[in-house]
Order: structure tokens, then C-alpha cells, then sequence
């Protein structure tokens, strides 16, 4: 006798299209009724059952983005669907950017496979148990510093962590143990919030890692674009980093932003003491700044 569970006994339509038409969260009477059809081979049964869980996982999905969530652990995201999670991100619909994270990849980057850095790092981070903000290039370019366009995505971390590429999407990882220590702001982004360093901590990170910001003529172009400066902040800030930082940035402001007073850089910067800084990593030539400190060992040429 065949049983229906709610499905008209005539005019059935093909069995294996109705085990597969449902995206409800639970159980669907459809595909009850398809277990209970004694002529369903074993193999359409399978592919029934790896339908059938496909389409309610990618309705769990859009769910999270109806709840402005875009991510979800493995636990969160259905245990019994693993096999699924891989077929959506297989599919581009689905992508992890840490074990256990799954992030959901909407109709308009389908075509990208991954979602901007900017919405998902929070999430992850947090899923990571990371302290973290975006710096460096990044976070210039979200306070109007923006001539070079960052190709990569710059985090500072409390702890060490690989970096990732995901398709377009390049995450590179500083590690710092200062990262409790320094002035952020949160920013808000389309998936909720993400912490930025402020500009002081930016620039501050670019005179302390010049290779990470295009180089040093490329930060001093930064410097010059970036707005105001809390120059007394600034000689907070610096130390944490290393004297060399100090002595750097103090000399970069005081050549580029006339307009601001590098005195209290100059005060901890104790130009007198100790060996000489170089202005960038590399062979010890070039003239020696005695006010700061500092042998110039390189030509600095800002783009603006």
C-alpha cells in the first residue's frame, strides 16, 4: 500500500524530484513519502537524502544572513551535514577561512567565491580567540590615506598566525604583543564591526615596519595624506614599539608635516644616546642626523 503522508495518491509526481523539492528545518512529509516508495533504488535514495540536505543546509544559510549573520561554526552550521558543508563550498556557496568557521557567500560574490576581508575578519578572529586590529596600508586607507592601494590585508595579532590566501582574498598576520596597548576604533562594516587601528597607531606601525607599508617613501606619503596627528599621543605610543621607531618617526614628520610638532617624539627619542638608528633596515651608510639619531641610508620621496 503506498503511503502519502499528506501527498495526493494520484498524479504523484516522480519520486526522487519530491524527496528533493523541500528546504524546510524539519523533517519534510515529502521525503517520508519517498523512503516508503518500495520502488526507489538504493542509489536514488542516496542522492535523494544528499539533495534533500543540500537545499535545507542552503536554507539554514539564508537564514544566518536574515539574522545578519554571516558565519557559523561547524556545530552551529548542522553537525549530521558535514558532506553538505563541503559541497556548498565546493559550490562557491559556502567558504572557510579557519577550521571549523563557515562563512556564507551571497548571490552578489558568487562570482568572487569569498566574501571582502573587511566582513568576515571579526568573526573569525573572535572564533580564533585572537586579539587583533587592521592596520598598516588598511587601515590608512580607511582614514583617507589611500595613493596605494593595499593588495594585501594587513591584521596585527597578540599571537602568531599563518597567513591565508582564500581565492582573492589575501590575510597577512603581524604578530605584536602590544596589540592590547595601542589606540583602535571600532568601524563599522556591512556584516557589523571590525577593529581598526586609529591614525596615530598607524602610522606609528609604518615607521616601525617601513617594508610593510610600500616602503619608506610610500609612508611618507601616507603621513603626508592621513590627516591630523596627535603628535603627543604619538610619543606615547612610539616607545612600545622601539627607540629606532621613535627616531624614525620623529625625523618623517618633522621633514613632511610641517605642520606638526615633533618636540615630545624628539624628547623620548634621547638622540644622544647609544648607536645610531638606520633609517631603514639595510647597510649602515649614508649621513648621520645627529639631531635624531639617525643615519639616512636611503632616499625618501613622497609620492604627493
Amino acid at each position: 500500500m503506498r503511503v502519502s503522508c499528506g501527498v495526493p495518491s494520484t498524479g504523484d509526481p516522480d519520486p526522487l524530484s519530491l524527496a528533493c523539492s523541500g528546504i524546510g528545518g524539519e523533517p519534510n512529509t515529502r521525503f517520508r513519502w519517498v523512503r516508503a516508495q518500495p520502488t526507489l533504488t538504493r542509489s536514488m535514495l542516496r542522492l535523494a537524502e544528499r539533495r534533500y540536505d543540500a537545499r535545507r543546509h542552503r536554507w539554514k544559510a539564508h537564514a544566518l544572513i536574515a539574522k545578519g549573520r554571516y558565519w557559523a561554526t561547524t556545530p552551529e552550521a548542522c553537525r549530521p551535514l558535514r558532506t553538505s558543508l563541503a559541497r556548498l563550498t565546493k559550490q562557491g556557496r559556502l567558504f572557510s577561512p579557519a577550521r571549523g568557521l563557515y562563512v556564507v557567500v551571497p548571490p552578489e560574490y558568487r562570482s568572487w567565491n569569498v566574501l571582502p576581508a573587511e566582513w568576515f575578519i571579526d568573526g573569525m578572529m573572535k572564533h580564533l580567540g585572537r586579539d587583533y586590529y587592521v592596520g598598516f596600508l588598511n587601515a590608512a586607507a580607511l582614514h583617507g590615506a589611500s595613493h596605494q592601494a593595499p593588495q594585501t590585508f594587513r591584521v596585527v595579532t597578540n599571537l602568531p598566525l599563518k597567513d591565508r590566501d582564500i581565492e582573492r582574498v589575501r590575510l597577512r598576520f603581524t604578530a605584536s604583543e602590544h596589540v592590547a596597548d595601542v589606540p583602535t576604533e571600532r568601524r563599522t562594516v556591512h556584516t557589523g564591526y571590525m577593529t581598526v587601528a586609529t591614525p596615530e597607531t598607524t602610522v606609528v606601525d609604518l615607521a616601525w615596519r617601513p617594508s610593510l607599508g610600500g616602503g619608506i617613501s610610500n609612508v611618507a606619503t601616507v603621513l603626508k595624506e592621513i590627516g591630523k596627528l596627535d603628535t603627543e599621543l604619538l610619543a606615547r605610543i612610539a616607545p612600545l614599539r622601539n627607540r629606532v621607531t621613535v627616531r624614525r618617526l620623529g625625523w618623517l614628520i618633522e621633514r613632511f608635516r610641517a605642520d606638526l610638532d615633533a618636540h615630545w617624539l624628539w624628547v623620548v627619542a634621547r638622540a644622544e644616546e647609544g648607536e645610531a638608528a638606520l633609517l631603514v633596515p639595510g647597510r649602515k651608510r649614508g649621513e648621520l642626523d645627529r639631531r635624531w639619531g639617525l643615519r639616512i641610508n636611503a632616499t625618501v620621496e613622497p609620492d604627493v
